[in-house]
């Protein structure tokens, strides 16, 4: 994927959020299964004050994203709703991205890496609640955050629904 191809679908398409919008309504409208919400440190309990497409935006402005980071934001949001039981509700959309997105990039191993220090300036959260974030994040997947070749495939076929 180029660039380019990335910024349209991603930001103009709204693929990221029209993912996590879909997902949600799934699981509210079946209440059967038994989801729970992800918890804090990655949910809040008002929404943000900044849209989420506008946040998508400032950080492909600012992160130049990979399209393996942005496949496995998805990769693992799926994996909580599978293995956990666990879904990100819209309070916590900001946060989760910006978690996945920063562990995606360095255990992927990307070819630009951020420091914390940047991501905390990109993302508007200091830097010792991303280090809480990221470590939150690391130890709900129990350190296994390296993403499959098929989870990146159904990922890709995820976002273009």
């Amino acid at each position: 994927l180029k660039p380019a191809v990335l910024a349209d679908l991603f930001i103009k398409g709204n693929a990221l959020e029209r993912y996590f919008q879909r997902r949600y309504s799934e699981i509210k409208r079946d209440d059967s299964i038994g989801m729970k919400p992800l918890h804090r440190p990655f949910v809040r309990t008002s929404a943000a004050s900044v849209p989420f497409s506008s946040y998508l935006e400032r950080l492909f402005r600012y992160c130049h994203p990979e399209p393996l980071h942005l496949l496995a934001i998805v990769a693992y949001s799926e994996r909580l709703i599978r293995k956990c039981c666990t879904f990100v509700p819209p309070t916590g959309w900001h946060r989760f991205v910006v978690a996945a997105w920063m562990v995606a990039a360095k255990a992927l191993l990307g070819d630009q890496y951020w420091a914390n220090q940047y991501w905390s300036r990109v993302a508007g959260i200091s830097i010792p609640e991303l280090c809480h974030l990221e470590f939150e994040f690391i130890l709900l997947f129990d350190w296994r955050l390296q993403v499959p070749i098929e989870e990146l495939t159904a990922a890709w076929y995820l976002i273009q629904l």
